[in-house]
């Protein structure tokens, strides 16, 4: 789903934050990838960044081979 206000891209079973598993938020330099329940998700890479009660990020630079694969496994994580 597009949140045109927050300019992000969501991904989850519906509308509400509960049920979100990511986010895509572009910004000029970069992208981060949210996971709405990140801050309880194990971090073995230690790529997952913020402070908040329950989202973390990872912050996409440059996307490599490595990188890929690291977010597919934490994409399948966060489906779980």
């Amino acid at each position: 789903m597009v949140d045109a206000p927050s300019k992000i891209v969501t991904y989850g079973a519906s509308a509400k934050y509960a049920d979100l598993v990511c986010a895509i938020a572009p910004y000029p330099i970069y992208v981060n990838l949210m996971f709405s329940r990140g801050a309880s998700m194990p971090d073995p890479d230690g790529i997952l960044k913020g402070t908040g009660k329950k989202a973390r990020h990872i912050r996409v630079e440059e996307l490599n081979d490595r990188l890929r694969g690291k977010i597919k496994a934490y994409l399948r994580l966060a489906v779980q």
